[in-house]
């Protein structure tokens, strides 16, 4: 099959409406130079005019087409490679479109290789074991983009024309005359005089011809790039051959839990990831001497695909139902105010990922022991009065051995 005839199987999808022809069908307009011009009334002593029936219009530039082209091209990238990668299913091999699918297979698996090889070895660390290797081997290749960019298109104006008027939903082209032309319609720009030519299409065939255009460059694009789409299958096949081997070892199984430590531990509630921190009971003191005694918990952060994303306000939880100051409701997975500035979080980004999260958990839970103090002006979720009934002796809570945190302490 030659290439002409590859290209010429178009695809039968819609591609987005370009926004140049719904101003076209809207309002008069030139387009001159390949930038396109308003016409306005009031400006007798424009450079650049419309002249029609004795009454002279300002020509008014605006965008160019290239650049409202651009902006077609970027607001649609999406679509505009959802189409390419539908016709190469339809026309080469269907392995070709599963790169898509591909990617968010490697993307789901990211996080468990980051949890096995760094994260479990850190908090291991932190509770004083050793001999701590990795368990999950690294890609052997890198992973490739998805695709070459976005095609960079300029077909709007060879479709429409550079010097060309748009006038009573009709596309007429526009060629220079003489001045002394005696003429109900002239156009004067720079150093020239245009008159309207007898050929005229209307500007839904200018349209349907852009659209067509747009198909024919799509697919030849999407024919070039067939060796590095299908450079950047085989890598990620090879990636995620890679991790599925590590997780075929049954370390990451479909347990709940998959690491505990007296202190940290990973969770597993489906494919989503927990780094979790335990908080034993614990008695915070109020100003006036009351002690209120708190149940254990859990506190977890979400482990993302990119492990970075998961230092942020609000992104640490408690994992189960808990009364506190500083938590917004009384259930699963409601979120702890640690009230900390943004520059908190971007230290947290400036260490090791593995660091930072264990970093971030012993944060959270020095919020809940000991968070309040005298120069925090934040309001907390609840008021600590209104836990009465947790309200315990200094006695029992020294025999229980439970720590004390004083809420309203100095600096």
């Amino acid at each position: 099959m030659t290439m002409q005839q590859f290209v010429r199987r178009t695809d039968s999808g819609e591609l987005p409406g370009h926004e140049f022809f719904t101003l076209a069908s809207e309002t008069p307009l030139a387009v001159l130079g390949g930038v396109i011009h308003f016409l306005a009334v009031g400006a007798p002593d424009a450079r650049d005019w419309f002249a029609f029936e004795g009454l002279r219009f300002a020509l008014l530039p605006a965008q160019s087409l290239s650049q409202m082209e651009i902006g077609y091209v970027a607001t649609f990238a999406d679509r505009l490679e959802a189409f390419k990668a539908a016709y190469l299913h339809k026309t080469v091999d269907q392995r070709v479109e599963s790169l898509q699918e591909l990617r968010r297979k490697l993307d789901s698996l990211r996080a468990p290789q980051f949890i096995v090889n760094e994260l479990i070895p850190r908090m291991r660390l932190l509770e004083g074991e050793t001999s701590i290797v990795a368990l999950l081997p690294a890609p052997e290749a890198p992973s490739a983009p998805l695709a070459a960019p976005a095609p960079t298109i300029d077909l709007l104006g060879t479709v429409v024309g550079a010097y060309s008027m748009i006038l009573d939903d009709r596309v007429f082209d526009l060629s220079a005359v003489s001045p002394r032309l005696r003429s109900d319609l002239i156009v004067h720009f720079g150093n020239e005089h245009y008159g309207l030519s007898c050929r005229s299409r209307l500007v839904k065939t200018v349209e349907i011809e852009y659209q067509t255009a747009l198909k024919h460059a799509l697919q030849e694009q999407a024919i070039a790039e067939i060796p590095e789409r299908m450079q950047a299958l085989r890598r990620l096949e090879v990636e995620t051959r890679n991790l599925e081997a590590g997780l075929a070892t049954g370390v990451l199984s479909t347990d709940h839990k998959l690491y505990r430590g007296r202190e940290y531990s990973i969770l597993r509630a489906g494919d989503t990831w927990y780094a979790c921190i335990e908080v034993p009971r614990y008695v915070v003191e109020d100003g006036g001497g009351a002690l209120y005694r708190f149940d254990a918990t859990r506190i977890g952060v979400l482990i993302p695909t990119n492990p970075a994303d998961a230092m942020g306000g609000g992104k640490a939880v408690v994992l189960t139902a808990y009364e506190h100051m500083f938590v917004s409701s009384v259930s699963p997975y409601a979120s702890i105010c640690m009230v900390k500035p943004v520059s908190y979080y971007e230290a947290l980004r400036r260490l090791p990922p593995a660091d930072a999260i264990c970093t971030y958990l012993l944060d959270a839970r020095r919020t809940l022991t000991s968070g309040h103090h005298a120069g925090n002006d934040s309001t907390p979720h609840h008021s600590i009065d209104s836990y009465s009934d947790r309200i315990v002796s200094r006695a029992d809570a020294e025999r229980e051995g439970l720590p004390i945190f004083p809420y309203r302490r100095g600096l």
